[in-house]
């Protein structure tokens, strides 16, 4: 597994979190539904994986709230990457500034 952290966009507005790993990936037909509550691809729901198929569906809630996005993508040969974009806030230094 990989993951780096990176800032993009003009006047590097924004972080991105790239996240990889060296499995399977997703087959085509189901990425687009991944991030459904409860949606589980076949190949996981065969290996008795235990998930429940709510963790994706969790995580785009959560960048969607903090005005960003998340996306899967399967990797050239093979893997999955997730990048997930927010913007950056520095809500550190505001709160510093008002006490």
């Amino acid at each position: 597994m990989a993951v780096s952290l990176d800032l993009v966009g003009n006047g590097s507005d924004s972080v991105r979190i790239l996240v990889a790993d060296r499995g399977d990936g997703v087959p085509p037909e189901d990425l687009g539904h991944i991030f459904e509550p409860f949606y589980r691809v076949t190949q996981a729901q065969e290996h008795q994986t235990g998930g429940t198929g709510l963790g994706l569906s969790i995580a785009q809630r959560i960048a969607v709230v903090h005005g960003g996005t998340i996306r899967a993508r399967n990797c050239d040969g093979g893997g999955l990457e997730m990048e997930i974009l927010l913007p950056v806030q520095n809500k550190v230094s505001a709160t510093l500034d008002a006490k």
